[in-house]
């Protein structure tokens, strides 16, 4: 019985006890939830606080109307400013290949009378010059100036005398374009550059008359005239006469293109011996070194015709038919013309009309007197 009493006693102890320990839990779990319920509510207290202070702060920063818009006006300013150096920089460098590339890929393909045309004498004039003689009478280019105008494009400035006007020098008379190597838009006012097909073809028939005529000029009269004889003279003879001989066309019977020289002293000098002191072998090899710079330079002058007093060359014939030209001249003995321009005064002029097998006659010009312009 005692055993049993204190058995009882133990169920009780431990039941008590397991009570005691369901509400110790239950305690806690009351404490957990009201310190969260009482956090909760002092966090969302906090975070409002906190909310509406950086709210006020906000409010506080943000600029007024004007001075909003101006921010805005300043930042679109700052941003075209940066587009507008960009594109001028994409200009710029455009500009700056075009330069460094395409300009000189176009100086390699296409001749630079610019650069060609530095230095005293250059290149450019002389080559022009020795075309000049060589394929008409009476021209001589005196300057020439080289102007840029773009790519592969420049202007010539020339001045170019028929040897009987008085000459201003350096004042150009004669203009030309030059685009990708060849020349247009020419600008020639006193035709000085223009050829003249049938200067040597002009039959001198009425030769009384024609004498009658030129004996009715002042004796003081000074004639200009391109003659075609029957028999090739000899030019060294030619240099003997009373007249003075300006220009021959050297007689080549081999060559379908036959040059000029001329044999009056050149108005702007340079290299060359005084025309009028020249041995007969110095005009030879005048006429060569003239014939090899062509030759030699044809880029200069291709885009021009090939002329002489029966043919006129273009084209691919040019070359061949200056090489031919060429080839036949070294062979030459002596030189030798039957197409020649002269000039003197009246009785010179008729004094070597009477005595000479002439066939063709052409007045280039009559100037009154040696004072006439």
């Amino acid at each position: 019985m005692y055993l049993s009493f204190v058995i009882i006693i133990d169920i009780r102890c431990h039941k008590i006890d397991m009570d005691v320990f369901y509400w110790q839990k239950e305690m806690e779990r009351g404490k957990t939830k009201i310190n969260r319920t009482i956090g909760g509510r002092i966090m969302k207290e906090w975070n409002e606080n906190k909310l509406d202070q950086e709210l006020e702060a906000m409010l506080e920063d943000m600029p007024q109307q004007e001075e909003l818009e101006k921010k805005i006006e300043q930042r679109m300013k700052k941003k075209i400013q940066k587009i507008v150096c960009r594109t001028l920089i994409g200009i710029v460098g455009a500009i700056l290949v075009l330069l460094l590339i395409i300009n000189p890929f176009l100086n390699a393909i296409f001749i630079n009378p610019a650069k060609l045309n530095e230095g005293e004498h250059s290149q450019m004039q002389t080559t022009l010059k020795n075309y000049w003689e060589t394929t008409q009478p009476y021209v001589e280019l005196v300057t020439l100036k080289v102007k840029k105008k773009g790519f592969a494009r420049y202007e010539l400035a020339m001045q170019i005398t028929d040897r009987r006007s008085p000459v201003i020098y350096g004042v150009p008379n004669v203009w030309v374009d030059m685009k990708f190597g060849k020349y247009v838009n020419w600008r020639d006012s006193g035709l000085v550059t223009s050829f003249w097909a049938n200067r040597f073809e002009n039959p001198y028939e009425e030769k009384e008359e024609y004498l009658e005529k030129i004996k009715e000029l002042p004796e003081s009269s000074i004639l200009y005239l391109s003659i075609g004889t029957e028999s090739p003279k000899v030019v060294e003879e030619l240099r003997k006469e009373s007249v003075d001989v300006q220009w021959v066309e050297v007689y080549q019977p081999n060559s379908a293109f036959q040059g000029g020289l001329a044999l009056r002293d050149s108005l702007i000098g340079g290299d060359d011996i005084v025309r009028t002191d020249m041995t007969e072998a110095q005009l030879k090899e005048t006429y060569l070194s003239h014939l090899k710079d062509l030759l030699d330079h044809m880029d200069i002058w291709n885009s021009l015709d090939l002329q002489s007093s029966k043919y006129v060359f273009s084209g691919q014939g040019k070359e061949s038919a200056l090489r031919e030209c060429y080839e036949d001249a070294k062979q030459l003995d002596v030189l030798k013309a039957k197409n020649y321009c002269i000039s003197g005064k009246r009785d010179e002029i008729v004094e070597y009309l009477e005595k000479t097998d002439i066939s063709s006659i052409l007045v280039d010009e009559v100037k009154l007197s040696e004072l006439s312009n």
